[in-house]
């Protein structure tokens, strides 16, 4: 079955997204323009590297090339940037891995719980063989992998308090929405719930959902705190962003153009994990005098169901990526 992403009529929603926004192809110039688009908002570590990749490609390509940083789904929410990438709307993106898992099913392997046992472990195999395997699979879908950035353990934060896996029964959980997340949340024994990025305060705020999960920075810097105040610890996965370019796009940038964009944003990824690390501990410092109260939980269970999880998605992801991780942990 072909990927969406790569079938014709999922070209409709971006057109109408393009149309919409006002935004079509580029015109030939002299110049260049980047439109680096995202679902995230402005105090995200993530937007602050974006637009420190577009100082630094300012910088370095003396203003020929200059980027255009659309936070907070401005462009759209993931599906329809990733339709304006192959429509030639967007150039570029910084998105979770688990919605790079829609279109190639082996990025389900960060989905998974308990992939790594600790952040250095994972950075290690991120920035390592495994890392660069799944970046190289992405022209198949029409995209271009330049760097993983974000790095960090996501947790469940919710309306009332989690105190171990047992509080989880039958809570509706916000998930990014992807095979893999929806069997381990499920798998837990929460109530997933697909729901886009920017629906989520009104949808806790309202009680439609119980609750979500992502890094700490994101739930301090997007004031879920206000509408869930309870943050529960369960490490339950370390997803990492992946900036992307367009391949189209990028074949029609000179070899020096590729290698000034890819360097660039490997330096923003790793400013990126800098500066989300930062917030982390900031948040952790500040969200208890916020009213937040923060719960360490027993693991043990959660570790206890991973090994079914990774089994039934193994041949979907792909052996050889599961081996592969499993040799390097050992």
């Amino acid at each position: 079955m072909p990927n969406c992403f790569s079938c014709p009529t999922a070209a409709l929603p971006a057109l109408a997204l393009g149309v919409s926004l006002g935004i079509a192809p580029l015109a030939a110039s002299g110049d260049t323009l980047i439109r680096l688009a995202h679902t995230l908002n402005p105090a995200d570590a993530r937007h602050l590297a974006a637009e420190h990749f577009g100082d630094l490609i300012a910088e370095r390509s003396e203003g020929t090339i200059r980027v255009e940083v659309y936070p907070s789904s401005q462009l759209g929410g993931q599906v329809e940037i990733f339709e304006g990438m192959n429509l030639g709307l967007i150039e570029m993106n910084i998105a979770g891995s688990t919605h790079l898992a829609n279109l190639l099913p082996s990025f389900g392997l960060f989905d998974l719980p308990n992939l790594a046992p600790d952040e250095d472990s994972f950075i290690e195999m991120l920035d390592g063989e495994i890392g660069q395997q799944l970046l190289d699979m992405l022209p198949e879908v029409g995209l271009r992998g330049l760097a993983y950035s974000e790095v960090g353990f996501r947790h469940v934060y919710t309306n009332t308090p989690v105190t171990s896996i047992d509080d989880l029964s039958g809570m509706v959980i916000r998930v990014p929405g992807n095979p893999v997340y929806n069997d381990t949340l499920s798998t837990f024994g929460a109530r997933p719930t697909p729901m886009a990025l920017g629906e989520v305060f009104t949808a806790l705020q309202q009680g439609a959902i119980a609750g979500a999960e992502n890094l700490i920075g994101f739930y301090r810097n997007s004031g879920h705190w206000e509408v869930a105040p309870y943050l529960a610890l369960t490490y339950h996965a370390a997803l990492p962003s992946v900036v992307t370019v367009s391949e189209s796009f990028w074949q029609n940038l000179s070899a020096e153009e590729q290698d000034m964009v890819r360097e660039a944003a490997i330096e923003a990824a790793l400013f990126e994990r800098r500066l989300s690390q930062e917030q982390t501990e900031l948040a952790m410092s500040e969200l208890p005098e916020l009213g937040v109260t923060i719960q360490e939980v027993d693991l043990t269970p959660f570790a206890a169901l991973a090994p079914e999880i990774h089994a039934r998605h193994r041949d979907t992801i792909g052996a050889d990526l599961l081996d592969a991780v499993a040799a390097m942990m050992d």
